[in-house]
């Protein structure tokens, strides 16, 4: 259960790990690029299109940190993975 619910056309999505990278190798990506997947746990009234439970690939850099996961706007959602 969460307990905060976005307004509009906000949602919440719990972000998977990210891989781990080799230890020899570092990869550093530019903080405008970053993308994760995750699974949407709560939406804000005017989101269409998505539901909860769904595994989505989001842009996180305008995101709100919460205890839930990230805070976005429906516009971040860049795909719906298949599962």
């Amino acid at each position: 259960m969460v307990g905060f619910m976005p307004s509009r056309d906000g949602l919440i999505i719990r972000l998977e790990p990210e891989p781990e990278l080799s230890k020899v190798i570092h990869v550093q990506r530019a903080h405008e690029d970053l993308a994760r997947f995750g699974e949407i746990v709560a939406l804000g009234p005017e989101v269409r299109d998505l539901k909860i439970g769904q595994r989505v690939l989001a842009s996180i850099t305008a995101g709100v940190e919460l205890p839930q996961g990230v805070l976005v706007s429906q516009k971040a959602v860049l795909g719906i993975t298949h599962q």
